[in-house]
Parts: C-alpha cells; sequence; structure tokens
C-alpha cells in the first residue's frame, strides 16, 4: 500500500516506536529542507516536527538505545557538512539538542550495533565522498560520561564494572599504531601497577587489571598514546 506524505525529498525512511505508546512512527531525512520528520501511521506528522538537523542534508536516519534508558535515540548523517547528529530521547518522543560529530565526506547511510562488545550500541556511518566507512564507538551505558566517542583520536573509555571487586577491565581506542603507555596510580599519585607498555596497532584494545593485592580505595589509570595523555578514576571495593 502506498501512502503519500506531505513534504517532498525523503530519503531512507526508518520505523520505529518511538515515544513508548506502542505504535510506531515513521523517520524520514528530508534531503531537501535540511529537517528530520517524524510521522504516525495515520500520516500525521508528530507534534515538535520536523526540525532542523545537522545544518545541511539528512540522507539517512536511524534509532537505537545510545544511553542505556530503554528509549530509541535517534541518528542522522547530514550532506554535505560530512557529521551525524545524536539526538537523545527523552523518554517521550521528545529529544534533547543535537550533538554533532564528523565522519568522513558526505554519509549516506548509517547503522547502530555492539561494534566492540561491550554491552552498548555504536554507530557506522558509509561516506561515499571519502570511499569510507566511520565508527563512533560509545563510550559506554556504565560510564559516568556517556556518549559517542568521535573519531581521529585516540580515547581512554571508563573502566568496566566500576567500582569493582578485585578485577576490571580498561579499553581504549587508536585511530592509528601509536607507543602506548598504560599505568595505574594511588591516591597519593604512586604508580601500583603497569599495565602495558608497547607499540600497538589501530583499534580497540582491551587490558584486565587485577587488583586482589591492592586494598579498596580510589585509583587513577592513565594512558599515554602518542601525544595523548588522558586520565580516568576507578574505585576498587572489596
Amino acid at each position: 500500500m502506498d501512502a503519500d506524505l506531505p513534504s517532498r525529498y525523503f530519503a531512507s525512511p526508518t520505523v520505529a516506536d518511538l515515544d513508548g505508546d506502542g505504535q510506531s512512527e515513521i523517520i524520514m531525512g528530508n534531503m531537501l529542507q535540511n529537517k528530520v520528520e517524524i510521522y504516525n501511521s495515520s500520516k500525521q506528522q508528530i507534534s515538535g516536527w520536523p526540525q532542523p538537523v545537522g545544518g545541511n542534508i539528512n540522507a539517512a536516519a536511524t534509532v537505537t538505545n545510545l544511553d542505556g534508558d530503554d528509549d530509541l535515540d535517534l541518528v542522522t548523517t547530514n550532506r554535505p557538512s560530512s557529521t551525524v547528529s545524536v539526538l537523545l530521547n527523552n523518554s517521550d518522543g521528545t529529544f534533547a539538542d543535537q550533538t554533532l560529530f564528523d565522519v568522513g565526506v558526505n554519509p549516506v547511510s548509517v547503522a547502530a550495533g555492539d561494534l566492540d562488545g561491550d554491552g552498548d550500541m555504536d554507530v557506522a556511518t558509509a561516506n561515499i565522498g571519502s570511499n569510507n566507512v566511520s565508527v563512533l564507538m560509545n563510550e559506554g551505558i556504565n560510564s559516568v560520561e556517556n556518549g559517542i566517542v568521535p573519531p581521529n583520536q585516540h580515547f581512554l573509555l571508563q573502566n568496566y564494572p566500576n567500582p569493582f571487586n578485585a578485577a576490571t577491565r580498561i579499553k581504549f581506542i587508536l585511530y592509528e599504531e601509536a607507543p602506548v603507555e598504560l599505568t595505574v596510580f594511588d591516591l597519593l599519585g604512586r604508580k601500583v601497577r603497569t599495565l602495558g607498555e608497547s607499540i600497538r596497532q589501530a583499534g580497540i584494545h582491551t587490558v584486565y587489571f587485577n587488583a586482589s593485592d591492592l586494598s579498596s580505595g580510589i585509583y587513577f589509570y592513565r594512558l599515554q598514546a602518542g601525544e595523548l595523555i588522558e586520565t580516568r578514576r576507578m574505585i576498587l571495593l572489596k
């Protein structure tokens, strides 16, 4: 059955229940007006939409749970600004202000999935202008700082679990080969463990930290990768 909608130049429709009422909505990028439009099954436009997203042509949209709160968030690709927009659902079908992330040139499609096996959803775009794929890694629903990690930079993720009892895992992302040193310090700044010191290839790396010989308390782990130096806090509870 065909169903004409009032706007034109739609791209890649996506169907999902955004407001949790048991009825699916239709989400589409409006390539002419640089907006995202949402309709219900009766072809009625959802209140508050369309909304401008990305500032350039919206080629595609997808929905996924990015922040672990059991509702569906919205991701759109934006051409030719070569960005994606992330809009977090307020659990009622309304969305927080968009956050823009750079990807490859002219992204035309977007998909979501757990790419690194850590239990949260990551995002990938196909980019026809640069003939490549961009992968945006989600920091993790269990971290204090939720969000998407932009490409083309090294990044240290929050350890999981945290707090932890005896053992935890630490992940970091390298966008290119780099010398890496991962160390753990106590609250007084004393080095208690070197978890790795080597040249690492680009990609996602996981290091397991066994603290069974350490006392409960606050510890810090520091990643040095190329020019990046980043530190995060973790809590050991026994």
